[in-house]
């Protein structure tokens, strides 16, 4: 008797370990926990640097076996009954909770027989047809189906066309076995049905008729399709049988929205405002040569990528991702799906799509069958919709401010990993090295340091920019609602606001368009970006007039300090606003930032870097109370923009008897809780404070804050406002986490100073810093654009 053998488990691999932490949702360093073995070890294997040893590589093995995987010849599969996992959309009770309430449903046509009938006719439906059918599957079959429809260049393979192997049988696809024949052939289509059954009945390998179906697929309209199926059945020789033809996959594809897409795209029908995530991630890792890679998109973003892999197992929810660009969060979403196993990326794909507008997604969320849904442009409330309807919802943010911090913002990748990312994409490691340090562990800036493919240029950045355009780049957004905001921007464009939206509005539209415009607010697609591709175009006037209009809206006071602090909650009741928007406010602090770091890019203008510096000068010059409680929410950007301006200008007003800048330490009670305004300024100077450079003087200012600060003073309401100058202090010095890239021979000779000049505070430090049996520290906000990192991490032992 032959004893069957349970096929040999594959060697551990980085993909294997990849796929397997994607199906599990893990980081790296969740996985080493469970392993009991160093991060390190497991993010060298994955990146290739590495292979463990022989008792690490077990360890690795045994903790994913016990949280489920198993490893197949094949790749790697997750065994049911363990750690819990998504719900199973056939399974009514498991999507009962995300289905209540949920809108109503309707098939979403965007394909014709008539349209299917004439694409069928094209070279490119013989190879593409599989793909279709495996496509439809993956989309709307529900419940776990293994399958295999070899397509493209593969079709001429011996054997079935396709074959499909479920638990449970859906609208389309009968339980148990099924072997699939499919064929483009526009005459005599039962000629070819009969051919393709009898031959397959004759040689049925791997299945076996009498417990395996039979299906048989034409693109076209095929009118005698009944008869011929039930003559088939009748003959008793397979289980079931059954023949799909054009009108039966028109119905099939409109229960499949993401599927639909791709053929009406491939049509030229592609419906509007609707893009497929491949279609997004191939305009942006090949605007370079080489062309970007996951590995690049990913980088240093592990604990980002788990938690995108938990909300994919999970029941369908919001999750909102920011990074500097849409883009950007598109492609690391695409790149976190590279890692999955293929065919559990294969099925997401089939159920995914972006919508760049709302009546896209509200379409879409009439769907029949559950969809992942990317929006470019988040609506909370339709977001919502969505999820009530069983759809996983992506909000994907650029840089513009989110309301509540309701996003995740993907981690900023290190220059190290920036570095090696390009060399293992092809570059040379001195280029791959001069990029890493310019690009300010920017991917948006990195794209535009690299050698552009030749033609991936957007229209827009190659013919000649309008005054108009112009005017936006430097503005970054607006909302034209507000009459203060209409009036800057026709002052930068140095012509009427009427004519400047008539010459934007052809600028408006999908994702390789320069602006956004969502109802009254108009926005710079992706800062960065644009000023890569327009500030050569800028010249010595158009920076004036932006001096001009920065030192006017950044300066203007805000009309809620006239109120009394604890009255200040009831502006919007009596309908006080400032007179300019955030959108519009935070567009020209970006554009400062962008001037200080790639001014050398206005080759029209001379020093036009240090415009910047003179600009936050200017506003902070003899600033009162107003100025600094008025410009508080823009400190961050402010002291990016120029940090030495910005610690001039603190310890110019410390420096004062009555200091103006001590308002910030202003309480606005409203009964229920007390804030100020401080939080902002000590996030600017922590920021800062991540610099070696900076650290000297950020410390002393804080110092002198504290030593203004009457703690001791305040009730318990009023105490828990917000942070407070002292403990800024000592989460940037702890001695077993600092929140700083200064060594430690740094930090000490800072505590030298702070004990010289402001005894009382460095002697509470010094104590406070030093280790205990427990303690916590909140991770201080580091630059957005800024890169004060070190080529070599000092170790905290």
């Amino acid at each position: 008797m032959t004893m069957a053998r349970t096929p040999p488990s594959p060697s551990l691999t980085p993909a294997l370990v990849r796929a397997a932490r994607g199906l599990l949702g893990w980081s790296q360093k969740a996985l080493a926990e469970a392993a009991g073995v160093a991060t390190s070890t497991v993010a060298d294997f994955e990146r290739g640097k590495r292979t463990p040893v022989a008792s690490k590589a077990q360890a690795i093995r045994k903790a994913l076996h016990a949280a489920g995987i198993r490893f197949r010849p094949a790749g790697v599969e997750r065994v049911a009954g363990d750690s819990a996992g998504p719900a199973d959309p056939a399974d009514p009770a498991a999507t009962a909770p995300a289905r209540a309430n949920q809108p109503a449903r309707r098939p979403i046509r965007w394909v014709s027989a008539r349209e299917l009938d004439d694409w069928a006719g094209r070279h490119e439906a013989d190879g593409s047809l599989p793909r279709l059918l495996s496509d439809l599957i993956r989309a709307t079959h529900g419940a776990p189906v293994r399958l295999r429809f070899p397509s493209e260049e593969s079709i001429n393979q011996p054997g079935w066309d396709g074959w499909t192997e479920t638990g449970s049988a859906s609208e389309y696809v009968p339980q148990g076995q099924a072997g699939w024949e499919v064929s483009t052939q526009r005459k005599r289509i039962a000629g070819k049905a009969d051919e393709d059954y009898r031959k397959r009945t004759a040689a049925p390998t791997p299945l076996d008729p009498a417990d395996a179906s039979f299906i048989f697929v034409t693109p076209f309209r095929w009118p005698d399709k009944d008869r011929w199926v039930q003559a088939r059945r009748q003959e008793g020789l397979w289980r079931e049988v059954r023949a799909y033809d054009a009108d039966d996959l028109v119905h099939w594809i409109e229960q499949a929205p993401a599927v639909g897409q791709w053929l009406a795209s491939r049509l030229g029908t592609r419906p509007e405002g609707t893009l497929e995530l491949e279609t997004v991630w191939q305009e942006w890792s090949q605007a370079t040569r080489p062309a970007l890679t996951p590995a690049l998109a990913r980088c240093d973003r592990d604990p980002d990528a788990a938690e995108v892999q938990r909300w994919l197992e999970g029941r369908p929810a919001v999750l909102s991702l920011q990074a500097t660009t849409t883009e950007e969060v598109l492609a690391f979403f695409h790149a976190v799906l590279s890692i999955l196993p293929p065919e559990r990326a294969d099925e997401v794909r089939a159920r995914c799509l972006v919508a760049t507008t709302a009546s896209a997604a509200r379409t879409l969320a009439e769907s029949l069958t559950p969809l992942i849904v990317v929006l470019t442009e988040p609506e909370p409330g339709l977001a919502a919709r969505l999820v009530q309807g069983g759809h996983h919802v992506l909000n994907a943010y650029d840089d513009r401010p989110v309301a509540g911090g309701e996003a995740r913002r993907l981690a900023r990748p290190t220059r190290a990993g920036i570095a090696t990312a390009l060399i293992d994409a092809g570059i040379a490691e001195p280029v791959a090295e001069r990029h890493a340090r310019d690009c300010a562990r920017n991917l948006a800036v990195l794209r535009r340091l690299i050698t552009a493919a030749p033609g991936r240029a957007p229209a827009w950045a190659q013919a000649t920019p309008t005054r108009a355009l112009l005017a936006a780049l430097l503005a970054g957004g607006w909302d034209e609602r507000r009459e203060g905001d209409r009036a800057r921007l026709a002052e930068l464009a140095n012509q009427p606001y009427e004519q400047l939206t008539a010459d934007l509005a052809p600028l408006v539209g999908d994702l390789d368009q320069s602006l956004r415009k969502v109802g009254s607010t108009w926005r710079v697609a992706s800062p960065s970006d644009a000023w890569f591709r327009l500030a050569d175009r800028l010249t010595d006037a158009d920076l004036d007039r932006f001096g001009d209009v920065a030192v006017a809206v950044l300066g203007a006071t805000d009309p809620r300090y006239a109120l009394a602090p604890n009255e200040r909650w009831l502006a919007p009741a009596r309908r006080l606003s400032p007179e300019y928007s955030d959108l519009l406010r935070h567009g020209i602090g970006e554009v400062l930032i962008l001037m200080a770091l790639w001014g050398d890019r206005i080759r029209a203008a001379s020093r036009a870097g240090d415009r910047a510096e003179a600009i936050v000068a200017r506003l902070l010059r003899d600033a009162g109370r107003a100025r600094w409680w008025s410009l508080a929410r823009d400190f961050r950007l402010l002291a990016e923009a120029a940090p030495r301006r910005f610690l001039d200008a603190v310890e110019a007003s410390l420096d004062q008897p009555d200091p103006p800048i001590r308002v910030l330490f202003e309480l606005a009670d409203n009964g229920l809780y007390a804030s100020h305004r401080l939080s902002d300024l000590l996030w600017a100077l922590e920021s800062l404070a991540w610099s070696p450079g900076w650290l000297m003087r950020t410390s002393r200012v804080l110092a002198r804050l504290d030593a203004l600060d009457d703690l001791d003073d305040l009730d318990d309401l009023a105490s828990n406002a917000g942070n407070r100058p002292f403990e800024s202090l000592r989460s940037i010095h702890l001695l077993w986490c600092p929140q700083t890239h200064a060594t430690l021979a740094q930090r000490l000779d800072v505590l030298d100073a702070l004990r010289t000049q402001h005894p009382e505070t460095a002697w509470k430090l010094m104590l406070k810093i030093l280790p205990t049996g427990y303690g916590t520290v909140i991770r201080a906000p580091q630059p957005r654009w800024r890169d004060f990192s070190c080529t070599a991490p000092e170790v905290v032992t």
